[in-house]
Parts: C-alpha cells; sequence; structure tokens
C-alpha cells in the first residue's frame, strides 16, 4: 500500500511540474511580445541643407527607449554603402526610459543636388526591430 501512494504522488507531482513549465512556456512570449519593446526617435530625418561636394557633414541621432525592457541595437547599416559611413553608436543595452544614440556621416565626393540617404536601425525588439534613420542634403559644387 505504501508503494501505491508513493507512486501516485510521483506521478501527481510530475503532472503538476508539466503544468507549471507549459504555462511558464506559453505565457512568457506573449507576455514580451504585448509589453512594450518601444524604440523612438524624435526625429528620424535630418537635412543638413546646402552642403558643398567633398564636405562630410555628421550628424548625432538620439534614440529612446519608451518601453519597459532593455533594447539592444544589433547593426546598423547604410543603404547606400557609399554614401553615408555609420560612426558610433549605443553598444549596451538601452534601459527602459532611457537614451542612446546612432552617429552617421554623409558622404558626398560626387553627388549633386538634392538626395535623400537612409541608415537602418535593427534592433532586438520583438515587434519592430527595424527603424529608418534618414540624412538628405542639398549638394552644390565648391566654388
Amino acid at each position: 500500500m505504501l508503494f501505491g501512494q508513493r507512486f501516485l504522488f510521483v506521478v501527481s507531482l510530475f503532472f503538476f511540474v508539466c503544468t507549471i513549465v507549459l504555462a511558464v512556456h506559453t505565457w512568457a512570449p506573449f507576455h514580451r511580445k504585448t509589453s512594450t519593446f518601444t524604440l523612438f526617435c524624435e526625429a528620424p530625418s535630418h537635412d543638413f541643407g546646402v552642403v558643398h561636394r567633398g564636405d562630410t557633414p555628421v550628424h548625432r541621432f538620439v534614440l529612446e527607449n519608451r518601453g519597459n525592457y532593455p533594447i539592444s541595437l544589433i547593426n546598423v547599416a547604410a543603404g547606400c554603402g557609399s554614401c553615408i559611413n555609420v560612426g558610433d553608436y549605443t553598444q549596451s543595452s538601452i534601459s527602459p526610459k532611457g537614451k542612446g544614440f546612432v552617429t552617421l556621416q554623409l558622404q558626398t565626393p560626387s553627388a549633386e543636388g538634392k538626395i535623400t540617404k537612409v541608415a537602418v536601425v535593427k534592433s532586438n525588439a520583438p515587434v519592430v526591430s527595424y527603424m529608418l534613420l534618414t540624412l538628405s542634403a542639398d549638394i552644390a559644387a565648391k566654388e
């Protein structure tokens, strides 16, 4: 009789633990996706105005984590490799309500007229993981 009670206890304990593990695994991803992971840039585009050909203007974009979880910038890449240089950017996690940055440099050696170039910021935010940052300028010939 004692063996039967122990066996019943172990089986009940096993099913209880399985139920808890299953509940945690199904609830956690849903919770992370419905909780706020928001990377925000108040000014995602910057216009340098008139720039002389050959100049390399630089702009620093400020990013804000408006969510409840830390966000990491995984990669920053230029949409056009020869037109934008990616400078430094926040390498550590941006804490909730914290701020980070991305520095971009516009290359203008052969450009002429109005140009607009884009850089892509990839983060670990699960819902919207990409952000576009835009640089524009009116390139004039050097006098």
